[in-house]
């Protein structure tokens, strides 16, 4: 059987990540990494968890095949052979991990309930014009392999993606880094993630990040990727050429060029009118109107220039792309609905279906129609941060007990003892702990045998 060292060791050389960049985005001491490597056993399984994490796969997933051919492993190694190992894995450390592993749940919970295996579309290529750019070239392929005709607005872009049988998982700038608009995988199947960023100022910005990804989903993935990201400022070597090709698809989907010559005819392409009607029509951003009427209309850059210095207000209908609060969130829309289907077709336990919806023992599945006691916290808040305490003491301090635990304003307090089978319990201090079962803090006064634990 393949030691979890092993497992690492796998996954890093696939990666072709260092020992220490892996254990700082994973949150562990590097000397904990290097001796799970040479066959020690110093990791706990929150520890697995979090490194199985980096790769973006579960970590029973990662006990039993490994993460050296998982599509977030791949595409480190990519960002490797590019020279930007570091900065890349920064970046896709804040979120994309768990992206990829919330996408393997769904793919899961599919096959239980008999969904068939989603297959994409190939939009056959249409002649390029000399001159016109590779992207506007895909998005006048996908409009008319689709039927949307060379001049129609996507009233919505959530509907032809799911359409598609895409599916799309909402986060915002708390848990993904807001340096990245989304990401996109066609491994276990295809899904796409959105951050949902500036909403209120830039209502625009999901359907252009749905686009970009779409174009990723359906042309880019032939290049040995099977997940790619999209940061905002794009300085990662061969990406960039994939991500300049994206921007301008998405752009030319949703503002095609017909449809704008067509709508700013009689008028001066480079009035505010002009960006006004292209932006309301097309629901999209003013540089975004702007770049396609100089593209259209075959503008000066200056005149470019001097349109994008100009602030021009309009209100375009967004109701087809709006997301609701409650679907915000890895595990919550697309998973939940699913955990949802999976406990009603008895597919999943609830045991199984807390685990994958991420919920704490002491938090009630989010299924009104379930009887009450099915869906109840399993245990009170305090008894589930004193088991989170045990767990946490089993690991560091062996032979230590938590016996009682108190909420201390936005923390608890957890006591802690020593001995209790066979032998008197004397008390020797406590832990602190956060609401989700964090360490904070360990004061704990302990005998000749072991040494005094300070603050964590």
């Amino acid at each position: 059987m393949t030691s979890v060292g092993e497992r690492i060791r796998e996954a890093r050389d696939a990666a072709k990540m260092s020992d220490e960049l892996l254990a700082k985005l994973a949150c562990v001491e590097l000397e904990a990494v290097r001796a799970a490597e040479a066959g020690g056993d110093a990791l706990s399984a929150a520890e697995v968890d979090r490194i199985a994490q980096v790769f973006g796969v579960r970590r029973r997933d990662f006990l039993r095949t490994g993460a050296a051919h998982a599509p977030l492993t791949l595409l480190l190694r990519s960002s490797h052979d590019d020279g930007v190992e570091a900065e890349v894995a920064r970046e896709l450390s804040s979120g994309l991990g768990e992206f990829l592993r919330v996408v393997s749940d769904v793919a899961e919970l599919e096959a239980a309930l008999g969904r068939p295996k989603v297959t994409l579309p190939r939009p056959p290529r249409l002649h390029r014009p000399r001159g016109e750019h590779a992207g506007e070239q895909l998005a006048r392929s996908v409009r008319a392999h689709l039927g949307l005709g060379d001049a129609k607005r996507i009233s919505s872009m959530r509907r032809l993606v799911d359409e598609l049988g895409v599916r799309v998982i909402w986060v915002t700038e708390a848990q993904l880094d807001r340096r990245i608009d989304g990401a996109s995988t066609l491994t276990p199947r295809p899904a796409i993630l959105v951050n949902l960023l500036d909403l209120e100022r830039f209502p625009w910005r999901a359907r252009m990040t749905l686009a970009h990804e779409l174009c990723h989903l359906l042309y880019d993935y032939k290049r040995a990727r099977p997940a790619l990201v999209s940061p905002q400022v794009v300085k990662w070597g061969s990406i960039a050429e994939i991500e300049e090709r994206a921007r301008a698809f998405s752009a030319c989907l949703l503002a095609p060029t017909t449809g704008v010559r067509a709508l700013v005819d009689g008028l001066d392409p480079a009035s505010d009118e002009a960006v006004r009607r292209v932006g309301e029509r097309f629901g999209v951003g003013q540089t975004v109107a702007i770049n396609r009427l100089q593209h259209t209309f075959r503008l000066s850059a200056e005149t470019r220039l001097q349109m994008q210095r100009r602030s021009v207000v309009y209100e375009a209908d967004f109701s087809g792309d709006l997301v609701e609060p409650h679907e915000v969130g890895f595990r919550n829309g697309v998973l939940e609905a699913l955990v949802r289907e999976a406990l009603r077709s008895k597919k999943v336990s609830v045991v199984n279906a807390r685990q994958l919806l991420g919920l704490r023992a002491s938090e009630p599945l989010p299924f009104e129609e379930l009887p009450l006691e099915r869906r109840a916290p399993v245990v009170a808040d305090g008894e589930d941060i004193r088991r989170k305490a045990e767990r946490l003491l089993h690991e560091k301090w062996p032979g230590l007990m938590a016996t009682h635990a108190e909420r201390r304003g936005n923390a608890w307090q957890v006591q802690v003892v020593e001995g209790g089978i066979g032998r008197r319990a004397v008390l020797c201090g406590h832990l602190v702990l956060s609401a989700s079962g964090e360490l904070l803090e360990s004061r704990l006064q302990l005998d000749s045998t072991r040494s005094d634990a300070s603050s964590a």
